[in-house]
């Protein structure tokens, strides 16, 4: 398993910028909580695997962090890169889910599917402007379709694997969502996980936490080794990119009523 430091923006990826309540909008981590993933958040991810303690760095909220439902106590459990056959066992002690798509990643969805999300979203063609990154990226209709084709599968297979949970837990979903998206050779550019993001959104995923692949080797339990300045930049782009989609897509919504997921 890849270590994975987590750096938590406080607020889904696909929630509402504002403070979300129990039983309204998608979870924000809780007040002063830890975990051994450590609080919910952009992930960084290792090239290399490990079964050593890894480090944690410290939280860098976007939004000031409230507690919820699945955050009354000081702990969350994580039941790290979990998948269909596996999840099962961890249904009932955890409250934390961090779901494996890495078998998905790079298996083209249905040629259908990926048209119909690239109709569905024109705001991701052309030049998008977004608050903390200098330059707007510059999309076109062709990487939409390329990052589709790469990562869509893997958002529907986070469905299922969500709603698995869901369903084992009663109909109950008080747990914190990550998703992994850390099973590539290339880092993700800001653009691509923009694209990601829309994709987990169509979904009705309300996640709190991703784990994106970046520059760079995090074995564990040792220090990180790569540029750190490339690292750093890509970490603040990808804050910046999270922010962005919580504007833009709002709280999740179950994609067949369209209605706002409840937590």
């Amino acid at each position: 398993m890849k270590t994975c430091p987590k750096v938590s923006p406080s607020a889904s990826a696909i929630a509402s910028p504002t403070a979300p309540t129990p039983n309204s909008k998608p979870l924000s981590p809780p007040k002063n909580s830890a975990s051994t993933s450590a609080p919910p958040g952009i992930s960084p991810t290792a090239s290399t695997k490990s079964s050593a303690p890894s480090p944690k760095p410290p939280a860098t909220p976007l939004t000031s962090p409230s507690k919820t439902s699945a955050g009354t106590g000081e702990y969350l459990l994580d039941a790290d890169h979990i998948n269909l056959s596996t999840v099962d066992r961890f249904v009932a002690p955890c409250n934390f889910f961090t779901l494996d798509v890495a078998d998905d990643i790079g298996s083209p969805a249905a040629p259908a599917d990926v048209e119909a999300f690239i109709t569905s979203h024109p705001e991701l063609i052309g030049s998008v402007k977004v608050e903390g990154i200098d330059a707007p990226l510059e999309i076109s209709r062709e990487l939409v379709e390329k990052t589709a084709n790469q990562f869509l599968k893997a958002t529907q297979k986070a469905r299922a694997i969500y709603d698995h949970i869901v369903a084992a837990k009663g109909g109950t979903d008080d747990f914190v969502t990550e998703v992994s998206m850390d099973e590539t050779d290339d880092p993700q550019v800001p653009a691509e996980m923009l694209i990601i993001l829309a994709a987990i959104a169509d979904q009705g995923i309300p996640i709190q936490t991703i784990a994106p692949k970046f520059t760079g080797r995090f074995n564990k339990g040792v220090d990180y080794v790569g540029d750190v300045a490339q690292f750093e930049q890509e970490f603040n782009d990808d804050l910046a990119v999270l922010a962005h989609a919580i504007k833009a897509y709002g709280p999740p919504r179950d994609p067949q009523t369209q209605r706002p997921l409840r937590l």
